[in-house]
């Protein structure tokens, strides 16, 4: 038996809710979806979360100019120390080549290491992820719990072993310092709100989970097996010190993509955790971030060309001034 939504259309819009309660809040995550389905076939989603219920927990879902070249020419050539002449902008020229050169490297590397790829290659559409705006501190002195995972519905695996999935998660703690936890919780007729089931969520999470660095999602099976259940998360306050407003967004993005593709219940789930760490746990370059460090590049390259004229001119002028009074001492004074 697959999980539900594999396939056939649906529709769907972004909103959402949270509550807060003893130092741990979550929030909630609804798709609306026609038709019956099977794990393993593939289809493309919009989604909508619902609120759900208590205090609200707000989702934060050219053209080149030329410039004429600057020439110099004190007619005699240019050269440092006057002693070697260098033609019009000979040395200069080549001294701002190397000065931008040197400067655009240290720029190159400086961004690539606030805005580092990465690790994991993505085989999958990421146009529809927002980007993370700024980079997050993994937490430290947390444990990694193997014990993670429970499946009340039986997606996981055949067999009742969810080992696979759990050693899959390990890869989203080793990134984050946030424990994962996965909750498929079979159908409950007791629980017939969202509010119910994120109830139910919150007080799993006190009574069985209890630590503030676990990030757990929950799916909630409904009545026919067929219909896309509620998702919900809930974290602790030292792990939405990571998985914040942005990272539970993007979190979910990636699950809807994720949900309705062509991967095994496992392996969406460990995906979407995975994918998340890798997003998240680095800034996204966006085009504005890009666009400045052009500009910067420039500036500090027009810089450079101001500082060098204005000692070349310098040194014409002293030469001028040294060769005036050279001429001076070695006219006679008859």
């Amino acid at each position: 038996m697959g999980r539900a939504g594999g396939g056939g259309s649906h529709s769907g819009g972004f909103g959402g809710g949270g509550h807060i309660s003893s130092g741990h809040s979550g929030g909630g995550h609804r798709a609306s979806f026609g038709g019956s389905s099977r794990a393993g076939s593939s289809a493309s989603r919009t989604s909508s979360r619902s609120s759900s219920g208590g205090m609200g927990e707000p989702f934060f879902s050219t053209r080149r100019s030329a410039s004429p070249p600057i020439i110099i020419n004190n007619g005699r050539g240019m050269g440092l120390g006057g002693t070697m002449g260098c033609g019009s902008f000979g040395c200069s020229g080549c001294l701002v080549g190397v000065v931008a050169v040197v400067i655009i490297l240290v720029i190159f590397s400086l961004m690539m290491s606030n805005y580092a790829a990465p690790a994991r290659v993505e085989s999958v559409n990421t146009s529809d992820i927002p980007a993370s705006s700024y980079n997050r501190e993994k937490l430290e002195d947390t444990s990694w719990s193997n014990d993670c995972v429970v499946d009340e519905i039986g997606w996981i695996s055949e067999d009742g072993s969810v080992s696979g999935l759990e050693r899959q998660l390990r890869e989203f703690f080793d990134k984050t310092g946030v424990q994962p936890y996965v909750y498929l919780v079979g159908y409950r007729p007791e629980l017939t709100s969202d509010s119910d089931k994120a109830k139910f969520a919150s007080d799993y999470y006190e009574e069985e989970i209890g630590n503030g660095y676990t990030f757990a999602f929950f799916y909630f099976e409904e009545a026919n097996p067929d219909d896309v259940g509620y998702m919900y998360y809930e974290g602790g306050s030292q792990a939405l010190g990571v998985m914040d407003a942005e990272a539970v967004d993007i979190f979910w993005r990636i699950c809807d993509q994720e949900w309705y593709g062509d991967a095994t219940t496992e392996d969406a789930i460990a995906n979407t955790f995975n994918r998340t760490a890798d997003r998240i746990m680095t800034k996204t370059a966006t085009k504005n971030d890009i666009t400045k460090i052009v500009l910067i590049i420039v500036l500090v390259i027009v810089v450079a060309v101001v500082i060098i004229i204005i000692m070349n001119q310098r040194r014409k002028h002293e030469r001028e001034r040294n060769e005036e009074t050279k001429k001076i001492l070695e006219t006679p004074l008859e």
